[in-house]
């Protein structure tokens, strides 16, 4: 194998090629990333395979806004409560929230107004991409307090995991229909 040229101090070393960006991805966040936004990913990545392109190709990512269950899978409540939708998240694992995933969001999604705050507090005012509640987009009620947020089902039974993914499906619609505007 022939040697590499060495560098000398007039000859400027070969540049890194430049990686590309990033695509644009939509994000779900919750705590863990291990119950709501998981299922919110696999949810929302099943509805948009219905939509035109160029929306059916935008990539949905979850994660959480605390690293308690880095690296764990979706638990077998929120699994069984998808795959009864016909929707397999087994090979969910969970991850951090991290400034390339907000910085690379088409649009962001968090389950409760605490998650929308934390990201606040980590990346400031001026998230580069709309930021909002999973529910915030629905025609709801306004003396149900909390109604636009998704409850906290971990630790619960199958059917308060089934309770959170009914919650998530009704935003869907909403959802699609701001998506729809974003990505034409």
């Amino acid at each position: 194998m022939p040697d590499a040229a060495p560098e000398t101090p007039d000859a400027p070393a070969a540049a890194a090629p430049a990686a590309a960006p990033a695509p644009k991805h939509i994000t779900i966040i919750c705590t863990g990333n291990i119950c709501r936004s998981p299922m919110g990913e696999g949810l929302l990545r099943h509805a948009l395979k219905a939509e035109q392109a160029p929306l059916r190709d935008v990539p949905v990512v979850s994660c959480g806004t605390s690293a308690w269950h880095e690296g764990e899978a979706a638990t077998a409540n929120a699994v069984r409560a998808l795959q009864k939708c016909g929707i397999d998240i087994s090979a969910h694992r969970s991850r951090q929230v991290t400034k390339r995933i907000v910085e690379n969001s088409l649009a962001i999604f968090a389950m409760t107004s605490d998650h929308l705050e934390t990201l606040h507090d980590l990346y400031g005012d001026t998230l580069p991409a709309p930021a909002m509640l999973m529910r915030g987009l629905m025609d709801l009620p306004a003396e149900e307090l909390y109604a636009d947020e998704v409850a906290d089902p971990f630790g619960g039974d199958l059917h308060r995991y089934e309770d959170c993914r009914d919650d998530i499906v009704a935003a869907v619609p909403s959802i699609l229909n701001f998506l729809r505007g974003l990505v034409k």
